[in-house]
């Protein structure tokens, strides 16, 4: 046998021997913990800093639980606000409740659309019913913002008086008369 194999025995007898022991990691670990223990107390209760040092670490400590509980409630405000925001997002397909409202709620979801006309739109509601009255540039504008506009929740109805630049307004008699002269012809 050679002196490696008698070492290798050597290491698993104290290997084998040391997983027996169940007194909790023997003396040395119980010289650490006492010893530890001893040196925060001769610390804490020195005659001459024992005082101050008490003070300091209970100061420290209530530090860190105040901050504890300040972030415990920043994050607590900050999941109200999320619900809250969750909430409004869930009830925000309830219609308007009048008609002022409703006028501003078309103008800003539909109105203010950079391919409709700033200024040239004008909108009325009464009863939940939408007029539109002005001029687009073309027909299939017309369409689509009568279309936009009835899309919005709290629209009973879409009145379009819309028309295009150089005719006659579909509400104004010059405009009826020739519908019906067209119609006749």
């Amino acid at each position: 046998m050679t002196r490696l194999d008698v070492d290798r025995k050597e290491v698993v007898g104290m290997l084998s021997s040391k997983s027996k022991q169940s007194d909790g990691g023997g003396p040395v670990r119980r010289f650490i913990v006492f010893g530890g223990t001893g040196a925060a107390l001769a610390y804490l209760f020195d005659p001459q800093m024992g005082r101050t040092r008490r003070a300091k670490l209970q100061d420290q400590a209530s530090a860190v639980f105040r901050r504890a509980k300040r972030e415990a409630d920043r994050k607590a405000e900050y999941a109200r606000g999320q619900a809250e925001g969750l909430r409004h997002i869930a009830s925000s397909d309830s219609p308007p409740p009048n008609d002022e409202t409703l006028t501003a709620k078309v103008e800003s979801e539909v109105l203010s659309r950079w391919n409709y006309p700033k200024g040239s739109i004008n909108v009325n509601t009464v009863d939940g019913v939408v007029e539109l009255r002005g001029t687009c540039e073309s027909q299939e504008q017309i369409s689509d913002l009568e279309a936009d506009v009835r899309k919005v929740t709290g629209v009973v109805d879409v009145r379009n008086f819309l028309h295009l630049p150089d005719t006659p307004a579909p509400n104004t008699e010059e405009a009826r008369e020739s519908n019906e002269g067209w119609r006749e012809g």
